[in-house]
């Protein structure tokens, strides 16, 4: 995987590399896209130049990536400036007061990741909704009603429903369960 991607997928896609290998972990994802173009209609973001950092400690981390954000009928394409670089598509469903639900992936990746993004002070701020860190009842009701299953792993999260997944996303309203490390902040690139 390429160093200026690294930023963006390993968050966005909740991927660990293990050995050149990429392993899914703690996150919620699907097989199948539970957004699609008839229901996620949420436009969070204008097209435009922008930067994704992570932020470790509340504070931007170093290895910010510069984007190219382009959008089309809902579809949107983060394309890393650098040369050679695969884009992440994404769509948005809006989930009200300024939170969506936000499905993510790679053009040649065979699943999707679940994130909850929040505009904020400017910029669109991105956490990867970490099935671990939901509330037990939520959890365990969603698996229950057959809206979320739970790996072998007992780890990861499969989205099975839409429902599921808007639940999840909306327990991360507000709260602070998500550490500093866990955000990713998607801002207007600065001026040159």
């Amino acid at each position: 995987m390429p160093a200026s991607l690294r930023p963006i997928r390993q968050f966005a896609a909740c991927l660990a590399v293990i050995g050149g290998a990429l392993a899914l972990t703690a996150c919620l994802v699907s097989e199948n896209p539970l957004l699609d173009a008839s229901n996620a209609r949420g436009k969070p973001l204008k097209p435009g130049q922008y930067q994704s950092c992570p932020y470790e400690d509340g504070k931007p981390a170093d290895d910010c990536v510069a984007l190219d954000i382009s959008q089309e009928g809902g579809l949107y394409r983060f394309q890393p400036l650098e040369e050679n670089e695969e884009p992440t598509l994404v769509r948005f469903r809006s989930l009200g007061a300024g939170g969506f639900l936000a499905q993510m992936w790679g053009e040649d990746d065979h699943g999707y990741w679940y994130f909850y993004a929040e505009k904020a002070k400017g910029a669109l701020q991105m956490v990867m909704i970490d099935c671990q860190s939901l509330p037990a009842p939520l959890r365990d009701g969603l698996v229950a009603k057959g809206d979320l299953a739970i790996e072998d792993d007992g780890k990861t999260c499969v989205g099975k429903t839409l429902a599921g997944a808007e639940n999840a996303a909306k327990a991360y309203r507000g709260v602070n369960a998500v550490k500093p490390d866990e955000v990713l902040v998607i801002s207007k690139a600065p001026a040159q």
